[in-house]
């Protein structure tokens, strides 16, 4: 069948936990990017609606908040907890 098998007795080469937090800085670091660009087109309701950044500049604080939660978790709520 499949010669890779779920042994549990190894050791990973990167935890979960340093997964979640790479992924996290990750996501930090894009939204920052997407929340800068977003300001320099304009991220205001202008008096025709909005302007060109606007919608970016949500989204992008909806990514890097999410991300400092997840940042989080894995930092600080997940660390008595031991993942393989």
């Amino acid at each position: 069948m499949s010669e890779h098998t779920n042994n549990s007795n190894q050791e990973s080469v990167i935890s979960v936990r340093m997964m979640d937090i790479v992924a996290a800085l990750l996501f930090i670091g894009v939204g920052l990017v997407v929340m800068t660009g977003s300001l320099k087109l304009g991220a205001n309701w202008g008096s025709d609606g909005p302007e060109a950044g606007y919608f970016h500049f949500y989204i992008s604080l909806i990514i890097i908040l999410s991300s400092v939660v997840t940042l989080y978790q894995a930092a600080v709520v997940d660390k008595k907890r031991i993942f393989c």
